[in-house]
């Protein structure tokens, strides 16, 4: 087991509150926000796109592909925060490459996601290609080079399974920054608004972590309130 935490990088081992520890990660609660979101968004398309019928993935219009777009941008801030925590140098446009220095801490391509739609459970591995030998390559759900701002004389489309696999992609990188306590901080509420850190109902996705050897994970004792050991990821 290691004797320390690594900066905004969850593994199982001591009280799972340890990272609200602001010295480990001052972003929980901005993360949760962006993530809830994009969540609540993505629940409101889907139910336009049952109201009109026909297969849900295959569905588009510009309104999914800006709600893509903000997913993208909210993925390429979680990982901007985590490699400049540990001194590593990234891009606003956040490639490929760079998240899949994310691997060999954090383990991403060994998250799941399940979402049932149309009567169906669908499992969805958005970053299943990180581990492979080929390089890595997201697929099209991942708008490396969008932009956030829309513009309305260049208003593309993207089909909705694109904005389903991407949002499962964002729910994977938050639990592999804080674990079973981003679970909490997105637990149901009655919102004012859209997102500010939780569902406006019960999450779409059922999640599954990787398992983690016993030696990967991490054995210092934690208490709340008192500092515990942290160090940077070799990359």
């Amino acid at each position: 087991m290691l004797d320390h935490a690594y900066y905004q990088i969850w593994r199982p081992g001591p009280d799972p509150s340890y990272v609200t520890d602001r010295r480990f990660s001052p972003y929980l609660t901005e993360d949760c926000d962006g993530y809830a979101a994009c969540e609540n968004r993505l629940r409101a398309l889907l139910t336009a796109a049952q109201k009109r019928g026909g297969p849900l993935f295959k569905y588009s219009s510009p309104t999914v592909y800006e709600a893509l777009k903000r997913v993208t941008f909210e993925l390429q801030e979680a990982v901007r925060q985590v490699l400049k925590a540990h001194g590593k140098q990234t891009v606003r446009c956040v490639p490929p490459a760079h998240i899949a220095l994310l691997e060999a801490p954090m383990a991403l391509s060994r998250y799941s996601c399940r979402i049932r739609l149309d009567g169906e459970e669908l499992s969805l591995s958005p970053f299943r290609s990180l581990g492979s030998q080929n390089g890595p390559s997201l697929g099209e759900w991942y708008l490396e080079n969008a932009t956030v701002f829309s513009f309305p004389w260049n208003r593309q489309e993207a089909a909705l399974g694109q904005l389903i696999t991407a949002t499962a992609a964002l729910r994977c990188l938050l639990y592999a920054q804080f674990g079973p306590i981003s679970e909490t901080a997105l637990s149901p509420a009655k919102p004012k608004g859209e997102g500010t850190g939780f569902y406006t109902s019960k999450s779409l996705f059922s999640l599954t972590p990787p398992d983690w050897e016993e030696g990967d994970q991490y054995g210092f004792s934690y208490s709340p309130g008192h500092p515990y050991p942290l160090a940077r990821y070799p990359f």
